[in-house]
């Protein structure tokens, strides 16, 4: 008879044993990719936003949800035209994305946002070559925080930042393979309030 009530007492704590194996396998592999898929979704449209992008826009899908479209840059007239001739066509790409946005097309001198190619610092390559069309960079996000973005990043600290935020470097039609530096010895400088600043979502 205790052999029988052993055996039961076995089976039973047995199958308590795999239920609970099997909650935990489901909060790790479910609960918690769903959370962390949420809250990366969540930033997206945070960045998007803070950009002046269209949600829910097609061309603009892939704006702060891959490896290289992380920076947010304020194209001018002279770097839209000379993106679009380059074969870097995203000066067309951003007029249509601030139509979209806001109803009008942009007047012939205003800023429309993009997101660029942080690989490539495709930004702060436009803003050095047309310091006079206001190109700049809003800011850089940093995909490996929840919340944090770096906003009023100077030309030479992009590649900075691709390095500290550990970014893959690649070529982009129109940009010179020289911009490829990282410039991480200006660490102290990037980091300074006078070349970015700072920020959380």
């Amino acid at each position: 008879m205790s052999k029988f009530r052993d055996s039961k007492l076995n089976y039973f704590l047995g199958v308590l044993l795999i239920i609970f194996l099997i909650l935990n396998v489901y909060h790790i592999f479910y609960k918690n990719e769903f959370h962390e898929s949420f809250q990366n979704s969540t930033k997206i449209r945070k960045l998007r936003e803070k950009c002046g992008l269209p949600q829910d826009y097609s061309e603009t899908g892939h704006c702060f949800a891959d490896g290289t479209h992380q920076t947010c840059c304020m194209l001018g007239p002279e770097a839209r035209e000379y993106a679009d001739n380059s074969g870097n066509p995203i000066g067309a790409a951003s007029v249509r994305a601030f139509e979209a946005k806001n109803g009008r097309a942009p007047n012939a001198d205003e800023l429309t946002p993009w997101c660029t190619c942080f690989g490539s610092k495709v930004c702060s390559a436009y803003a050095k070559k047309f310091p006079n069309d206001g190109t700049h960079i809003k800011f850089v996000n940093n995909p490996n925080s929840d919340t944090e973005i770096r906003e009023n990043v100077h030309p030479d600290c992009e590649g900075y930042f691709r390095s500290k935020f550990s970014i893959r470097t690649h070529g982009t039609p129109g940009i010179s393979s020289s911009n490829s530096h990282s410039n991480s010895s200006l660490g102290e400088k990037c980091e300074n309030e006078s070349h970015s600043t700072l920020t959380q979502l």
